[in-house]
């Protein structure tokens, strides 16, 4: 466990998954970040790769040949090395080896950096393609941050006032339908019943920041990112958290059967080429 910390938070990291496990306000004595109560969810912040969400019935084709993808990948289930880490950042590492190819059959490293400046921790993503061809992967956050009753969902800090979202079946993949949720004045005080039929994922690029507002209407906390295609919002009825996800990519649409290059939101890398992504988590 390593941890970071400065005059405004104290942020724990595990090995396992490179998941931050602990993002604590010094001013409000708060914890901030979901406890992974297993009666409800047992994760805090998990890290989405090589795929965010599920492949059709649980496997996935590449070249003519299916493979076994579990629900959001394996990163989240396999120890990282720490490559560096002082009293601000720390930097992650995770390549491929046999046991990850028995499931994706790409060579890649993900490297994971986490910094903490004042109320924000900046995430960071690298992978690289370390194939000999090109690489599919999607990638994608899926941090909980505990929540009062009666607070606010906002998007873009209060300046968008519709998004169109779809939903999952029962077998975790997308359904056709595109929905609408309303948000006066940018804001929507979230009903106790409002994850009663689980995620809601937005696509197109629609959010480039999406946050929690307390009862009071204080902000508690802004996930910005911009340039990501697709945020997730999601948490379990009755549960204390609710999860703000920038994804790049998302689950596999209801009954596709594809090859893994044409899937819906999948990302392209040539050969010995990284893609880079990051978003900040801000406290306040």
């Amino acid at each position: 466990m390593k941890t970071l910390e400065n005059e405004k938070l104290l942020v724990e990291i595990s090995e396992h998954g490179a998941e931050v496990t602990r993002i604590f306000r010094k001013d409000t004595k708060e914890e901030m970040l979901w406890n992974a109560d297993p009666a409800f969810w047992g994760r805090h912040a998990p890290i989405l790769f090589p795929f965010v969400g599920a492949s059709h019935k649980g496997v996935y084709h590449y070249q003519g040949k299916e493979y076994v993808m579990k629900q959001h990948g394996f990163a989240r289930d396999t120890d990282f090395e720490v490559i560096s880490a002082d009293d601000t950042k720390a930097v992650y590492e995770l390549k491929s080896n046999e046991k990850t190819k028995e499931s994706y059959p790409f060579d890649f490293c993900l490297t994971v950096t986490y910094v903490l400046k004042e109320n924000v921790l900046t995430v960071g993503w690298n992978v690289e393609n370390c194939t000999d061809g090109e690489m599919y992967f999607t990638i994608g956050a899926h941090p909980a941050f505990n929540v009062e009753p009666g607070s606010c969902l906002v998007a873009e800090e209060g300046g968008l006032e519709s998004l169109d979202f779809i939903r999952i079946g029962e077998s975790g993949t997308a359904l056709p339908e595109v929905y609408k949720l309303k948000l006066p004045g940018g804001r929507l005080r979230m009903p106790e019943d409002m994850f009663a039929e689980g995620v809601y994922i937005f696509e197109n690029g629609q959010l480039n920041s999406v946050g929690l507002e307390g009862p009071d209407g204080k902000p508690r906390i802004t996930v910005k990112c911009p340039g990501f295609p697709y945020v997730g919002v999601w948490s379990k009825p009755g549960a204390g958290f609710v999860c703000l996800e920038p994804w790049y990519g998302r689950t596999d649409d209801t009954g596709y059967t594809g090859d893994l290059s044409e899937k819906t939101g999948v990302q392209k890398l040539e050969k010995g080429k990284c893609f880079e992504a990051s978003y900040d988590i801000v406290i306040g």
